[in-house]
């Protein structure tokens, strides 16, 4: 037993890998961003799988094409990309093709930008015009990826790569393939019906080999037409995993004893690490919850003297009111001695004097 089968059981099915591989991918893709689109090479976005891209710089450096053409420029990361590893491999230059690329454009001595369709007869003639009869060509489709567009550019482009060379179908894992399942059909449908009638493109699934790609057969190799009996993608519907290779026969004997014994000794240090991580992981989280408790008793006592500070406000409105009350009352006392005055024979009686000494010293100014 090997470690990854002790350590993990539940992968060693290839349906349980292929699960795993595509709910990450699901989980990656949809996450875009965090992740692919919030990736940048020395600056520049570059909008691609980090995985794919170094896949890119094993195929250059494998087969050293004279000519890069990418279609899609966007905002140029990859293009600038392509560039430097030329650059570091002291061979190659780039044509990147984009009807509205993202201004400003990075700029490389290897790079040159063509602005138009990719399946423009204008950008198909210029394009062959800077390409020489006997350079290696690779081509990366990145572009429209309705399908109508991308079965377009590959019956275009794929006279352009070299026997040897790669054309590379980018997204071929949208419509459900295995994301964005509403795209409708595009790169991936594309693909399906152009290698009906073209043997000389192999699907190279040993470039799939980190498992995670946004290329699900998208890498074409070029080979001689009847060079390669497998030329056509016999299992489109499969992700690649690598296969384990067969176990040794048993080996008997002391020395084969000892092996064993040797690795389950591995097997249980690493054990021993893995509590030793957990252990630290279980004190982190005990000084977490001593921390948080802390924290609520603080909120335990702030909740306390609010309500203290909310039975004195509270009080407080109840001795206003009660002082309310008792003005309301002494202001009805004072309007009912007020109204027994003026209703008593007392006040009339000094009602009408103060009448008649004001009628009489009028006479008497008159008289006067």
């Amino acid at each position: 037993m090997t470690w990854n089968e002790l350590l993990y059981p539940d992968l060693q099915d290839a349906d349980a890998q292929r699960a795993a591989i595509e709910r990450f991918h699901a989980l990656y893709y949809h996450r875009g961003q965090q992740t692919w689109m919030n990736t940048y090479w020395l600056g520049v976005p570059t909008a691609k799988c980090p995985l794919d891209l170094w896949i890119y710089q094993e195929i250059l450096a494998e087969r050293r094409p004279d000519v890069i053409v990418e279609a899609g420029t966007y905002h140029g990361g990859s293009a600038l990309f392509l560039a430097c590893i030329c650059e570091l491999l002291g061979q190659g230059r780039v044509y990147s093709i984009d009807i509205a690329p993202q201004e400003p454009l990075p700029q490389h001595p290897r790079l040159e930008y063509l602005r138009g369709s990719s399946v423009s007869d204008e950008v198909w003639r210029e394009l062959r015009a800077r390409i020489g009869e006997s350079e290696r060509v690779l081509v990366i489709l990145d572009s429209d990826h309705s399908r109508q567009h991308v079965l377009a550019e590959l019956e275009r482009f794929h006279e352009l790569v070299s026997v040897g060379s790669y054309l590379i179908l980018e997204d071929t894992n949208v419509n459900g393939h295995p994301v964005y399942p509403r795209f409708g059909p595009g790169p991936m449908e594309a693909l399906d019906e152009f290698l009906q009638s073209h043997a000389e493109l192999r699907v190279d699934r040993e470039r799939e080999k980190l498992l995670l790609t946004f290329n699900p057969r998208g890498y074409l190799e070029k080979v001689l037409p009847g060079a390669d009996d497998a030329a056509v993608d016999p299992d489109a519907a499969e992700v690649f995993l690598p296969q384990r290779s067969a176990p040794p026969p048993a080996e008997v004997g002391f020395a084969a004893l000892l092996r064993e014994l040797a690795e389950r000794d591995e097997v249980i240090a690493w054990l021993h690490q893995e509590v030793a991580v957990r252990d630290d992981m279980v004190a982190l989280l005990h000084r977490e919850v001593a921390r948080r408790d802390g924290g609520i008793s603080r909120l335990h006592g702030e909740v306390a003297l609010r309500d203290r500070r909310a039975e004195e406000l509270a009080a407080a409105v109840a001795e206003s009111a009660a002082r309310q009350r008792w003005a309301e009352e002494r202001c009805r006392a004072a309007e009912e001695r007020w109204a027994a005055i003026e209703n008593s024979r007392l006040w009339r009686t000094v009602t009408l004097y103060w009448r008649w000494r004001a009628r009489l010293r009028r006479r008497l100014r008159r008289a006067d």
